[in-house]
């Protein structure tokens, strides 16, 4: 059974939505996918970006959501502790603090039915 997990994200103060769309597409989604163990990558790796059309309610509190897919839970738990393997981590946040308000990130695994 697939195990799915859903990433919110908001851009940092300093950054353009076209620059933090341009930084997650081409500086931290290639270097999280280069630093994973590849017998671990997720199934699916998709951002979504929020269109922000006009309207009080069309207004989420995030810039981006993030589906992440894996094959199953455990695999999941072991990509999370290849990222987190030697200078990885720090690698990655790093980045992230390049890009992202970290204050709003989110993370939560999520049940999917169609």
């Amino acid at each position: 059974m697939v195990f799915t997990v859903i990433i919110t994200a908001s851009k940092a103060a300093h950054l353009s939505a076209e620059q933090f769309k341009e930084h997650y597409e081409t500086k931290h989604a290639p270097l999280v996918n280069s630093l994973c163990d590849a017998r671990y990558k997720p199934l699916v790796y998709r951002r979504h970006y929020t269109a922000r059309p006009d309207g009080p309610s069309m207004h989420p509190d995030f810039d981006a959501m993030t589906v992440l897919i894996f094959a199953d839970e455990p695999t999941y738990r072991s990509w999370q502790a290849s990222l987190a393997a030697g200078d990885n981590k720090t690698k990655i946040q790093s980045d992230c603090l390049q890009f992202l308000n970290m204050a709003t990130y989110k993370t939560c695994p999520v049940e999917v039915r169609e």
